[in-house]
């Protein structure tokens, strides 16, 4: 037995309880004890017989053979096992021997021998029972194989180790579940149960689902929990076999069983469902990549054949929208002869504007290029130009095939009458992708009018109707209109009828811009209302108020209605406006109330060239003034997406520095935008003792100790003598206010270190206490030494002019008070 530390009593009492001798009552666990053991599908005596089998490698037939990890067992390997079988006994020493060892031991040895350990206890419930006494005591193999078992103080003991993981999954009835997956090849795919119990002609389902093994028994782990009181606590378990091998009993649909004495029956039900909705994926996903693999097989064909064959025309793609004919010309022309540049303005279309093809400024509007050369070999030159740069855009080249562009298929226009579509199948489908939406319906009204002769039909009289106005006329309310106006004659008003319409549909959807960019497309003002609000503003300090406006009213005709009192909402109507021109800003007084503030030229000069979104945006953080905002308030004061939002204040902060990121002591994750000329509010700074929004904590511990030293040679200071002599010592670099110091002084009041005390005229003076707790009597503090203005000269003694004995001050306070 190894030597164990006495002073340790756990390895002690483990070294005294553990089993390394298996014999009497522990005979069970040596691996030489008779017990059936299944491993690889072959069921040996013993524990012995496995690890033979597995570990050595065997000649059969004049030829060596091993076992790998492979599911499938030759015929050389059953050989091996039916001669081990009828080896008894099986010498333990040549399970030791260095010689024959197999190739893949050392990879699969671990999940080899933790497989055969749980099957021999799975298999019998005698031996199961007598490991579950061992209790919680170590097990000990000694064994020469130093990976089975140990020697000594050396060796990994797997035997020992993976005997006592059994024996704990015994003891909380999970063991068989891992026996199931490991040795009885047990399915990990999910299926659903039906399980139908009848009782006396009773029929109840029990539906079981989510797991791929269902067990039966009265423990609390167990998915069916049967009545009667012969089941155990781990009765049966339903499985699905992977391979569909093994010796117990199968259960099909509709299969009957019993369990213990109970005299109910059970019927099996699987639901094939989740299966057959499994299986139609799988069939519909293979069909879509059947679908894909077809049109890349033709489109690989098509490519190749023009790269065999090879061809006078390349296209080129990723162009700059800026690069002229020119540019490709000379790109291009080391290449060979180029005959013509075609430049599409359109992705739609293959075909060139005819006024610009002969204009070496035309631009790439389309992004690509069709160039046709005169020989192939410029062509096939032209094509190893793919992947290079062209106006700092990598280009692509690449021979013309029947490429086809991705354009959108053209609606069919609806009917001038019914609402329902136009029939258009006299037309041929090439025709018809070709030709734009108005020159069908053109031809289409042509026939119409070739039909019915309007000439010779009188108009019929219609009865004036009061036409309601509506704010938006739809596309398709003004061209039913159109057709209904074509139907009766009246050819000459029709086009302005829809020019109207048009033309009303745009300032609608300019309006709808507007709003939607932050614009401020509410109320116009004139010019000369407009200069008035100047000159008011100029005269009352660059500000435009809510008095202001108010007092004069009569001289803003458009402000003012007839018969409706003036409002703050008229106001709020007027700062839009004005913000509208760019001159004005608006912000918040003190109480709360919003006026426009007249801005610096040089200001005005960089806010007209913003787009309406950043100015919309720009404008909202003004209003916020020191306190500054966040991107969500912004959003949700502007109306524009937060994308929008982002990339206007990118845009005002890092392009053109208007506004600057400051970040806030209580949302540190926040990043609040205010105008880069404001200081931040202390609410958001934190004050002088923030720095980038962290407290400085040296800075205050520094700042006492001034304090303390300067009150330790001046008794009874005042906060502004120790505030001007924090300031005049140089030592702290920015502005302390008179707060601060207040605040630092108090907390050294709170820690006893500082007595305040109130004397003469309600004034406040600080005495230094240094930690002690001194108590001090408030009428001491009305004695004249503490504004004193010798104090500093004053001595003990009679022979000092100035001394407490000479004081005449001191003498009229402890004088007797007369009564």
């Amino acid at each position: 037995m190894d030597l164990v530390n006495p002073s340790d009593e756990l390895l002690l009492k483990a070294a005294f309880m553990r089993i390394d001798n298996f014999i009497g009552e522990y005979d069970f666990l040596d691996i030489g004890y008779k017990c059936d053991v299944k491993f690889k599908g072959f069921v040996f005596p013993s524990l012995l017989h496995c690890l033979h089998f597995a570990k050595h490698a065997h000649e059969i037939h004049g030829r060596n053979w091993s076992l790998s990890n492979d599911s499938f067992i030759p015929d050389d390997g059953l050989a091996v096992a039916r001669k081990l079988a009828k080896c008894e006994p099986l010498e333990l020493l040549k399970l030791f021997a260095s010689d024959n060892v197999n190739r893949y031991w050392n990879e699969f040895r671990l999940d080899w021998v933790e497989s055969m350990i749980r099957d021999r206890y799975r298999r019998n419930a005698a031996l199961r029972q007598k490991l579950c006494n061992t209790g919680d005591r170590d097990i000990v193999y000694r064994l020469d194989d130093l990976f089975l078992g140990s020697v000594g103080t050396s060796g990994q003991n797997q035997l020992g180790r993976l005997t006592g993981k059994v024996r704990k999954e015994i003891t909380q009835c999970t063991d068989h579940l891992v026996w199931l997956a490991q040795c009885e090849n047990m399915g990990t795919d999910v299926f659903e149960l039906i399980l139908e119990e009848n009782a006396n002609g009773n029929v109840t389902e029990h539906p079981l689902e989510g797991k791929c093994c269902y067990t039966i028994g009265r423990h609390l782990s167990c998915d069916f929990k049967p009545l009667n009181p012969s089941i155990s606590r781990v009765h049966a378990s339903i499985y699905l076999d992977r391979n569909y091998g093994g010796k117990f009993q199968y259960l099909k649909w509709g299969k009957m069983l019993q369990l213990g004495t109970s005299k109910r029956t059970y019927r099996i039900m699987l639901n094939y469902d989740p299966a057959e909705r499994h299986a139609q994926k799988l069939r519909e996903k293979k069909n879509e990549l059947n679908k894909r693999a077809a049109i890349k097989h033709r489109e690989i064909e098509s490519e190749l054949e023009t790269l065999l064959h090879g061809g006078l025309e390349v296209m080129v793609t990723n162009l700059g929208f800026k690069t002229k004919r020119g540019d490709l010309s000379d790109y291009f022309g080391t290449c060979g002869e180029i005959d013509s540049i075609i430049l599409p303005q359109d992705r739609r279309s293959f075909t060139e504007d005819p006024s610009l093809q002969e204009s070496d400024d035309a631009e790439a509007r389309g992004g690509v290029a069709f160039i046709t050369f005169r020989d192939k070999f410029g062509a096939a030159k032209a094509i190893e130009k793919d992947g290079s740069f062209l106006n700092y855009r990598r280009i692509h080249v690449k021979y013309r095939r029947n490429f086809k562009w991705k354009q959108n298929s053209p609606k069919r226009p609806r009917s001038p009458s019914l609402g329902g579509r136009t029939h258009d199948r006299d037309i041929p489908q090439s025709d018809r992708l070709k030709r734009p939406f108005h020159s069908i319906v053109s031809e289409q009204l042509e026939s119409l009018k070739s039909n019915y002769d309007f000439e010779a039909r009188p108009k019929p009289i219609q009865k004036p109707r009061k036409v309601t106005p509506k704010p938006v006329i739809t596309k398709r309310q003004s061209t039913r209109d159109t057709f209904i106006s074509l139907l009766q004659g009246d050819f000459g008003d029709a086009n302005s009828k829809l020019t109207a319409a048009a033309r009303e549909r745009q300032e609608n959807a300019k309006n709808h811009v507007m709003k939607c960019r932050g614009g401020f497309n509410l109320m116009e003002l004139t010019k000369d209302e407009k200069e008035l609000a100047r000159n008011l503003a100029l005269g009352n300090g660059n500000k435009f108020t809510f008095d202001l406006l108010k007092a004069n009213i009569t001289k803003f005709r458009n402000i003012l209605q007839p018969g409706v009192a003036f409002t703050s909402a008229d106001f709020t109507r007027v700062l839009k406006c004005l913000c509208a021109t760019r001159l004005y800003g608006i912000h918040n007084d003190g109480s709360g109330r919003q006026y426009a503030a007249l801005r610096d030229p040089s200001t005005v000069d960089k806010l007209n060239a913003l787009q309406p979104p950043d100015y919309s945006v720009y404008c909202t953080i003004e209003t916020a003034g020191n306190r500054g905002v966040w991107t969500a308030d912004i959003r949700k004061a502007t109306g524009l997406l937060i994308h929008q939002v982002q990339r206007s204040v990118k845009a005002l902060c890092d392009g053109r520095g208007l506004i600057k990121p400051v970040t806030d002591i209580h949302h540190k994750n926040r990043k609040l935008y205010m105008l880069s000329e404001l200081d931040p509010a202390i609410e958001i700074t934190g004050g002088s003792f923030y720095v980038n929004g962290e407290f400085h904590e040296q800075l205050v511990e520094h700042i006492q100790e001034q304090i303390g030293a300067f009150l330790v040679k001046n008794q009874g200071s005042t906060i502004h003598q120790i505030a001007q002599h924090l300031k005049s010592s140089g030592k702290l670099v920015g502005e302390l206010l008179q707060e601060d110091v207040l605040a630092i002084v108090n907390s050294l009041v709170f820690e006893d270190k500082v007595y305040s005390a109130t004397v003469a005229q309600g004034q406040t003076i600080y005495i230094w206490a240094g930690g002690s707790s001194i108590q001090f009597v408030q009428d001491a503090l009305l004695a004249p030494c503490f504004k004193c203005p010798v104090q500093n000269q004053c001595r003990l003694g009679g022979l000092d002019p100035v001394c407490p004995t000479n004081c005449q001050y001191l003498d009229a306070l402890f004088a007797p008070k007369q009564a």
